[in-house]
């Protein structure tokens, strides 16, 4: 995952969708399914996000998330370099 000043580049996540904008986002926030922590990111348009993919794993991938998560983005914590309480800090500070 990277941090720029136009959004969030999801690179570490089970789709790795690429970059999410900042005016896309409605809210992040984490969840903790165990034995996992994800930093959820809801989006505005959540079907925009589906358009945005041909591959048929990524979009049943996005509706798994959906199901389980409440929205498409779920990045599992253990794939990031970074403690995820500070991820959020970082991540909602710039929303």
């Amino acid at each position: 995952m990277v941090i720029t000043p136009e959004g969030v580049i999801d690179h570490a996540g089970n789709l790795g969708i690429g970059l999410i904008r900042w005016k896309e986002i409605r809210q992040i926030r984490t969840d903790k399914k165990q034995p996992f922590q994800y930093i959820l990111i809801e989006l505005k348009k959540p079907e925009s996000l589906k358009h945005k993919t041909v591959n048929p794993l990524q979009k049943n991938l996005m509706e798994t998330n959906i199901k389980l998560h409440g929205t498409p983005v779920a990045i599992q914590a253990s794939n990031l370099a970074i403690n995820p309480g500070q991820l959020l800090s970082e991540l909602q500070g710039r929303l």
